[in-house]
């Protein structure tokens, strides 16, 4: 059996694409590979945690059924970190190419995505993502619309002038909707 590829010494050269390609390709379809991965991401410093959720995101992409074994307890995991950019990193990866239904408990994530949206010193990177990650689980769960429009409404009066007009279209959206 090949020796485990050190993920550790790759993420630490540098951001770019190439390396996160490499990592990926390394990571491949391997379940145990991407569980270590999931370790740098949540047990490292930045800059590495940050590019471990990066590279988390990518193999989501070539090889969606890795993460599925730890979608909630990530949604643990972030809750937890400090880092924006792996909590940026782990949401877009929920956004983009995560099917919702597949968390056992999506109370966990609504809960954490409230929360951050709610909090003006959250990154507004990490907001973002969880406006667009509620504006899906409203679909699945209905019930929470009001709640959400509520909040957007809220948000929609920040100084921010980005997140303020995205509050204010999703307002619209939903309330299309």
């Amino acid at each position: 059996m090949p020796n485990k590829p050190d993920f550790k010494a790759l993420l630490n050269i540098d951001s770019s694409r190439l390396i996160a390609d490499q990592v990926v390709d390394a990571v491949g379809d391997n379940l145990e590979h991407f569980k270590t991965l999931l370790e740098l991401c949540f047990s490292e410093k930045y800059p590495v945690s940050m590019r471990a959720a990066r590279v988390i995101s990518l193999c989501n992409e070539k090889y969606p059924t890795l993460i599925i074994p730890y979608l909630d307890q990530l949604i643990k995991m972030i809750a937890k970190s400090e880092i924006d950019g792996v909590k940026r990193g782990i949401l877009k990866t929920f956004k983009e190419s995560v099917d919702l239904k597949l968390f056992t408990n999506l109370g966990e994530l609504v809960d954490i995505c409230f929360e951050w949206l709610m909090n003006p010193k959250e990154a507004v990177a990490v907001r973002y993502y969880c406006i667009e990650i509620l504006t899906k689980i409203c679909v699945i769960e209905p019930e929470l619309k009001n709640e959400f429009i509520t909040v957007l409404e809220n948000i929609s009066f920040e100084s921010s002038s980005g997140m303020a007009n995205l509050a204010k279209k999703m307002v619209k959206q939903m309330q299309k909707h």
